[in-house]
């Protein structure tokens, strides 16, 4: 792959990346995120895997697991 390509997916990987980061309250599935990159469903998850070494559902758990940790750990009061 050339370098071109590569910037080229970073930047598809990075919009994803954005946009799970401002929806996270809502639906994120394959089909939406594939086309948020513009690719394929397949060829996203794929290609996903082979970037961040983590299927994107997990990845969008984590996320959601991450940002509720961080609510209980911070939030006010005793409740």
């Amino acid at each position: 792959m050339t370098k071109a390509a590569r910037e080229r997916y970073h930047a598809r990987m990075q919009r994803v990346l954005n946009y799970i980061d401002q929806h996270i309250d809502e639906d994120l599935g394959l089909e939406i995120l594939s086309g948020v990159a513009a690719f394929s469903k397949h060829h996203f998850h794929r290609q996903f895997m082979a970037i961040f070494g983590i299927s994107v559902h997990r990845y969008v758990q984590s996320v959601r697991m991450n940002r509720a940790s961080y609510r209980l750990a911070f939030r006010d009061g005793d409740a």
